[in-house]
């Protein structure tokens, strides 16, 4: 019953032109707040699926986010908010499997290593690089402009997030 669901929502979900047996892309945001569903509901009705995660710098996400949507006035409770959704939304989405399902890389080196990155994605998801995915890695998008939220304070935003810190150090973020 799950794969028949998935597979009509994958044919409701991706046009014709683009009904491929082996790939589908979705921004999964699950963890948030706002977004609370546990990873079984994607698993469960794709067993075979597998799972890339883009985890960006935290204070990073936290400027695109506010920029994003055009908050310019955050409090400091708010900002660490945000933080915490990120870092809820980073550890929830590792639950998507184990090392054969699950592939996590830092948004930083896709866009600075000269696409050994993408490689290492490619390679994982068993699929060949397409000419046209190396072209589409060229195109740059312009950051969200606005202002860094707390520059003076950003060491204290990060503390005030239980567990931020040490993700960032796993991560390799500093």
């Amino acid at each position: 019953m799950l794969r028949q669901l998935g597979e009509s929502f994958w044919r409701l979900m991706v046009p014709p032109d683009l009904q491929l047996k082996r790939w589908m892309f979705r921004e999964i945001w699950l963890g948030a707040s706002w977004h609370p569903h546990k990873i079984s509901l994607l698993t469960d009705v794709f067993p075979d699926a597998r799972f890339v995660q883009s985890t960006r710098h935290p204070l990073k996400y936290l400027k695109s986010t506010l920029n994003n949507n055009r908050r310019t006035e955050v409090s400091f409770e708010q900002a660490a908010h945000e933080l915490r959704e990120w870092l809820n939304m980073v550890r929830h989405n590792r639950q998507a499997g184990d090392a054969n399902k699950y592939f996590e890389f830092r948004y930083e080196d896709l866009i600075q290593d000269g696409g050994k990155t993408l490689s290492r994605v490619f390679d994982f998801l068993e699929l060949d690089v397409h000419p046209h995915c190396r072209k589409a890695f060229g195109v740059r998008v312009l950051p969200s402009s606005g202002p860094d939220i707390f520059p003076d304070r950003q060491g204290e935003l990060i503390d005030a997030v239980d567990g931020l810190r040490q993700e960032m150090d796993r991560l390799g973020y500093s």
